[in-house]
């Protein structure tokens, strides 16, 4: 073998095991020049922001600088009337289950909503003659019922207006009888 040979030998084995970095430094190149490119077209962006940003913000001073400018006239040529407010508002509780919300405006009827909330509430004993409504609960025969619609005639457990809601338990033996007769 000559030195030429030889030397071509050498050249080509050292291209032929170099070739795989070649490829890895031209990808890794590659992937720089995309990542450099991705973070133009970032700064690039927020330079836009910081324009737009910096646009609104000189408006907004402007605006804010401005004296307020009263709206149109209403119809009759007079101011029209203020908006509501909260000094219009009330909400009242009775202590039972009902809110009564109220919008009072000064010159006009105030107009009234009651809200009746259908909430379970005890209302002792039943009664007979008495109103109970939806959500009442009363015990009755040594059980307790619930109310699903207002009643005022009929007797828990006489129509469906009464839904039996716990029931009562059976006569126990007194302990002092199981003492006594041991």
């Amino acid at each position: 073998m000559t030195a030429d040979d030889l030397g071509a030998l050498v050249a080509t084995t050292l291209s032929e095991t170099l070739l795989p970095v070649r490829s890895s430094v031209l990808l890794l190149d590659e992937r720089v020049r995309a990542q450099l490119a991705g973070q133009a077209q970032v700064a690039d962006r927020v330079r836009d922001l910081e324009a737009l940003v910096s646009g609104l913000r000189e408006r907004l001073a402007v605006v804010e600088l401005r004296a307020p400018v009263p709206g149109p006239p209403g119809k009759d040529g007079k101011d029209g009337a203020d908006g509501f407010g909260l000094d219009d508002f009330s909400v009242d509780f009775d202590g039972d289950r009902t809110i009564l919300l109220a919008f009072a405006r000064p010159g006009r009827e105030p107009k009234r909503f009651p809200l009746t909330l259908p909430f379970q509430r005890y209302q002792g004993t039943y009664q007979a003659g008495r109103t109970y409504v939806t959500g009442d609960t009363v015990t009755s025969g040594g059980a307790l019922w619930h109310c699903g619609a207002t009643s005022t005639i009929t007797r828990p457990g006489d129509s469906s207006d009464w839904q039996l809601a716990v029931k009562r338990g059976q006569d126990g033996r007194d302990l002092r009888d199981k003492v006594a007769h041991g």
